[in-house]
């Protein structure tokens, strides 16, 4: 059993040792391969057999500079080596490639040496280019600058025909590329920019690559025009000043570490821009940029701030997933129709953690698909408008988080078979609450919604109880309203009843559901209780006389909210309340008293139902047209509560 052992141990060991050899043999494979192999610094003769032995690779001629160093310290090294190059970069129609791969570059390189200087005019570029290359640089040259500005007016530019193939070169000093045109691709795979390189005002005609390059000091790209894609994912820059760029084409940043302050102040996507997985561990400022399409920004880390004050969104804004450290600012921006800020999964990851926007629009900009994942995000959202006093986006966010519930349990009960669906009673219950107060107050953000729609009830009891008071019988003796009470009253809920419909439909998101839902409540009870009363007929005492009744010790304006609508028993109560006046001219106002007393608990006179000779279907219309109000009462308070800052502590003191 020992030996067992033993022998199972040494054969751990030579399986281990013979795995390190392996590792061993990769490591010293991938160590000897081209891109580690020993650099030769750069002699005349050394240029001249490269320049001699060149390749052409797809009609262009390669000029083999790889596994070089380069020096360009003194005006004397900087002449020697571009000397020679001279009659190759200009050469037409025929391109050049340099290919500095895995080359070190000492001093300054700028793009003087590697063109011609020009003026961005099509007088001074047509006897340079070529028709296919007038075409790509044709969007520059049509520009509004170039158009409004004279030829003598117009900056010098350097013109680049050569094609520059830069993958994981290093360069040790200054790279100055600024008011270059590009003409070629310029492809920068993994390249190392000890201080970091300046291209403000270039021209790009063709595809950039700077995919894994890394700036180890400030990128300058301000007012460069990108008229080609861009491709700059999986790169590490220090600082970045991108003021003014232009990407006439697709951008892509992802994967791309912003390890310092980045600008973008006036920055145009006319393609969108892919920021996703990006990581930004210092201010990021998007201010006054155009977004013609999506801006994706999913997965993105944003340590520090992040702006897009005065930006304009025409594609909207992708920041699914997002880790936000600090504030997202999106004050004054603009989202074209259908489009807005999806913020699906973000996280904020620190109390400091927020989004601002302007009051009242920030919160219609927001949106996320579903409540699992997001309901931490919309509540910490909530709370945070709320401390900030922007009471509508608050409620924005509660009315898409209330949508949300409705379209979750829904989807739950969808997929629950029709027999189980009893023991989801309380969910069914939820979602119909739910839709009621979204149809009736947007889920207590609309104080003129709730305020129309009591309206509208107010004057739809008024005129039914007029008419169960007024127009008691035809035969044998008819006793009904005059013709003028008639046209006063209808004449009076026709006007009533348009204005709340105009407002109904102007305030309520989907008005003719809230039609439906409030006739709900109006018009099934009220009718099964008055249609028998006139089936029936009336057969009492008193019936020549109202059923309603005054207090006729004061007339002052008050709340009824703990009155009851029938009069006590107690004679000397009896004897307080008189009936209405029905003879008078504006005696129909009392029945728009009444209801005023019933729904809204605020009335001018003390209107109630007498105690005697009263048909309980009578009553049962008045009780139900009281309870209704206790509702109403309620869900006016609790939406004015949420609408007005303060009124909710008032209340609760009160």
């Amino acid at each position: 059993m020992g030996q067992t052992t033993e022998a199972r141990a040494r054969l751990a060991r030579i399986r281990q040792w013979v795995l390190g050899l392996c590792w061993g043999l990769l490591f010293w494979w991938v160590m000897s391969g081209p891109a580690a192999a020993e650099r030769l610094p750069v002699t005349p003769e050394r240029l001249a057999d490269r320049l001699a032995h060149s390749q052409v690779i797809d009609g262009q001629e390669w000029i083999d500079l790889t596994q070089l160093v380069i020096d360009l310290t003194t005006e004397e090294e900087r002449s020697q080596f571009f000397t020679p190059l001279a009659p190759k970069l200009t050469r037409r129609p025929h391109p050049v490639v340099l290919d500095l791969s895995h080359s070190v570059v000492y001093g300054d390189w700028s793009a003087a040496p590697l063109g011609t200087r020009v003026k961005l005019a099509p007088e001074a570029l047509r006897g340079q280019l070529t028709p296919p290359e007038q075409a790509r640089l044709a969007p520059a040259l049509d520009s509004d600058t170039t158009i409004t500005e004279s030829f003598a007016a117009l900056p010098y530019r350097t013109l680049i025909r050569v094609g520059l193939h830069l993958t994981a070169t290093e360069f040790r000093g200054p790279v100055d590329f600024a008011d270059a045109i590009f003409l070629q691709p310029f492809s920068a795979h993994g390249t190392i920019f000890k201080q970091g390189g300046d291209w403000s005002r270039t021209v790009w005609s063709d595809r950039v690559d700077f995919e894994a390059a890394q700036f180890q000091e400030l990128a300058t790209f301000e007012a460069a025009w990108f008229l080609a894609p861009v491709l700059i994912q999986n790169a590490a820059i220090a600082a970045g000043n991108f003021n003014a760029v232009q990407f006439e084409n697709t951008a892509q940043f992802s994967k791309t570490t912003f390890n310092g302050l980045t600008n973008w102040l006036g920055s145009r996507w006319q393609q969108g821009g892919d920021l996703s997985q990006t990581r930004w561990r210092d201010r990021a400022l998007l201010n006054k940029s155009l977004f013609a399409d999506t801006l994706d920004c999913s997965d993105a880390t944003f340590e520090k701030i992040v702006t897009f004050r005065g930006s304009q969104f025409d594609g909207g804004l992708n920041a699914k997933d997002v880790k936000l450290l600090d504030i997202m600012n999106l004050s004054n921006t603009q989202f074209t129709h259908h489009t807005n800020a999806q913020l699906d999964g973000l996280v904020l990851d620190s109390e400091n953690a927020k989004i601002l926007g302007d009051k009242g629009e920030i919160g219609s900009l927001i949106q996320v698909s579903s409540l699992p994942g997001n309901e931490a995000l919309l509540l910490s959202l909530i709370r945070s408008f709320r401390r900030l006093e922007q009471i509508p986006d608050a409620n924005q966010l509660d009315v898409m988080r209330s949508r949300l519930q409705i379209e979750q349990i829904f989807t739950e009960l969808q997929a629950t078979p029709w027999y189980q669906l009893p023991r989801h009673w309380l969910d069914l219950l939820i979602i119909v609450g739910l839709s009621v107060l979204l149809l009736l107050s947007n889920y207590g953000t609309d104080a003129g919604l709730i305020f129309t729609l009591g309206l509208l009830t107010c004057a739809y009891f008024a005129i039914a109880m007029w008419i169960v008071d007024r127009v008691r019988r035809q035969l044998p003796t008819p006793l009904l309203p005059t013709r003028l009470e008639t046209f006063w009253m209808g004449s009076s809920f026709t006007i009533i009843s348009a204005i709340s419909f105009l407002f109904l439909w102007h305030r309520a998101a989907h008005p003719l559901l809230t039609l439906i839902c409030l006739s709900i409540f109006l018009i099934p009870i009220p009718l099964a209780l008055i249609i028998p009363l006139y089936r029936r007929g009336r057969y009492h005492d008193a019936l020549d006389q109202t059923y309603l009744v005054e207090d006729g010790s004061l007339r002052q304006l008050q709340l009824l909210i703990i009155r009851l609508p029938i009069i006590p028993r107690f004679p000397f109560f009896r004897d307080r309340y008189q009936p209405i006046l029905c003879d008078r001219r504006w005696g129909w106002l009392n029945y728009y008293d009444f209801s005023l007393n019933n729904i809204l608990k605020f009335g001018f006179n003390d209107i109630r139902l007498r105690d005697h000779d009263l048909p309980g279907l009578i009553a049962a219309l008045v009780w139900y047209q009281w309870s209704l109000g206790l509702v109403y009462v309620a869900l006016l308070l609790w939406t004015l509560s949420r609408t007005i800052p303060g009124l909710n502590v008032f209340l609760y003191l009160g």
